[in-house]
C-alpha cells in the first residue's frame, strides 16, 4: 500500500485517513481468499457505492457547469461521461494497475491489466474516498481526471455525431448529407491530415481536418449539430 498512497499524494494531493478502506478498494477476491484467508473484503462492495456516486456527482458536475443545457444535453452527457468502458482510461492514468492486490495465478494471467476489473477498481477507489474525506475530496479527484477530460472533449469520441445529426436534420422529412474529402495531406505518413466538407442538400454545412477522413467527418457532424441544435 505504500506505493499507492505515495503515488495518490503526488499526483493527487489526497491523503487518505482510513489506510483500510483503500487497501479494500484494491483488494481483489482471489487475494482475500489465498493471502488474507477471508478475514476482511474486497472491493465489490465499494464498487456498488461507487457507481452510485459517481452518477451523482457527474449529474451535480453538469447542472452546475450548463445551466443553458436542457435535460436530454444533460442526461446525454452524463450517460458519455459514467459509462464504465471510459474508466479503465483513467484508472490507467491513475496508474491503479500498479496496485491491485492479486493472487499470484492471476498476477501471472495479468488480471491487473484488464479493463473490466479496472472499472471495477475505479469505482471502488471512488466510494472509498467518498466514504473518508467526503464529496468534496471526490470532486477535487474529478476535477484533475474525468472533469478535466469532458471540457478537452476526449469524451466526444463516445458520441455517434453522425447519427444524431441525421436525426435532428430529417425531423421535417428526408434531406441529402454528404461528407466530400476536400484536402489530403499524405506526404507525412506519420501525421496524415485529411480535410472533409460536410454538405446538407447541396450546401455547406460544417467543415473539418483530422489524422483520418473518419475522424474528419465525425468531427465536422459534431460541428453541425452543434450549430444546428441552437436554432
Amino acid at each position: 500500500m505504500n506505493g499507492l498512497i505515495e503515488s495518490l499524494k503526488n499526483q493527487f494531493g489526497i491523503s487518505f485517513q482510513n489506510i483500510d478502506l483503500l487497501k479494500q478498494a484494491f483488494t481483489h477476491g482471489t487475494y482475500l481468499h489465498d493471502v488474507m484467508h477471508d478475514e476482511g473484503t474486497d472491493y465489490q462492495r465499494l464498487e456498488f457505492l461507487g457507481d452510485s456516486v459517481m452518477q451523482l456527482m457527474v449529474a451535480d458536475f453538469l447542472y452546475k457547469s450548463f445551466p443553458e443545457w436542457d435535460e436530454g444535453q444533460l442526461t446525454e452527457a452524463r450517460i458519455s461521461m459514467v459509462q464504465s468502458k471510459s474508466f479503465s482510461h483513467f484508472a490507467r492514468m491513475a496508474h491503479f494497475q500498479d496496485f491491485i492486490l492479486l493472487n499470484e495465478t492471476t498476477k501471472k494471467q495479468k488480471f491487473n491489466e484488464r479493463d473490466n476489473l479496472l472499472e471495477d477498481i475505479f469505482e471502488a477507489f471512488i466510494a472509498a474516498l467518498y466514504i473518508d474525506q467526503g464529496e468534496d475530496e471526490v470532486r477535487h479527484f474529478l476535477d484533475q481526471t474525468i472533469y478535466k477530460a469532458f471540457k478537452e472533449g476526449y469524451f466526444n469520441q463516445f458520441i455517434n455525431y453522425k447519427t444524431k445529426l441525421q436525426e435532428l436534420v430529417q425531423q421535417a422529412g428526408k434531406v441529402d448529407i454528404q461528407y466530400v474529402v476536400t484536402e489530403r495531406n499524405e506526404e507525412d505518413q506519420t501525421k496524415p491530415t485529411f480535410t472533409v466538407e460536410l454538405m446538407i442538400n447541396g450546401f455547406k454545412q460544417a467543415s473539418a481536418t483530422a489524422p483520418s477522413i473518419k475522424k474528419a467527418e465525425t468531427k465536422a457532424a459534431e460541428i453541425a449539430y452543434q450549430e444546428l441544435s441552437k436554432q
